[in-house]
């Protein structure tokens, strides 16, 4: 957010959760005075931040299926993250049409595409509409009849 800060005057951060970064967090936002970063910590009520936001920003180094980006992307809420996994990789890609990805750790390249981002409101539009539709595919009657293809063809192997 230092990276960016002034170039988004109409943005703000919320940063929703806990952790033992929050008190570094709050001492960096204070220390480079930007005011627009609200620390919520931890609350069973998410959603409630999903229907207000436009952006969600994960910068972990280090992540295996992150449910944060499927949550985005049921509430129409476009995801930015470091590539840093095949499961991050599996929920965005291709890159720019269910999500942003940014090369493992870059910070620099992270501002540079959330910037990109926030100022195309018509990629925007289209990623929203793509991560509506890419949400389906995570679908309770979809992933149930994989599973249950799995084991028939488990099943079938076994007795051969």
């Amino acid at each position: 957010m230092e990276k960016i800060y002034e170039k988004i005057p109409d943005w703000e951060l919320v940063i929703v959760g806990d952790g033992p970064e929050r008190n570094n967090l709050e001492r960096l936002a204070k220390k480079w005075d930007l005011e627009r970063i609200y620390f919520i910590g931890y609350t069973p009520h998410v959603d409630n931040y999903y229907k207000d936001a436009s952006i969600l920003c994960l910068t972990s180094t280090f992540e295996g299926w992150p449910l944060c980006l499927t949550e985005a992307q049921a509430n129409g809420v476009i995801p930015i993250s470091f590539n840093c996994c095949a499961g991050i990789e599996a929920i965005l890609g291709p890159n720019k049409v269910n999500g942003i990805l940014v090369p493992d750790g870059d910070i620099n390249a992270f501002a540079k595409e959330l910037i990109e981002l926030i100022n195309n409101p018509q990629l925007m539009e289209e990623i929203r509409k793509n991560v509506l539709k890419k949400v389906l595919t995570y679908s309770p009657e979809l992933v149930g009849e994989k599973w249950l293809n799995l084991f028939n063809t488990l099943l079938e192997n076994s007795n051969n």
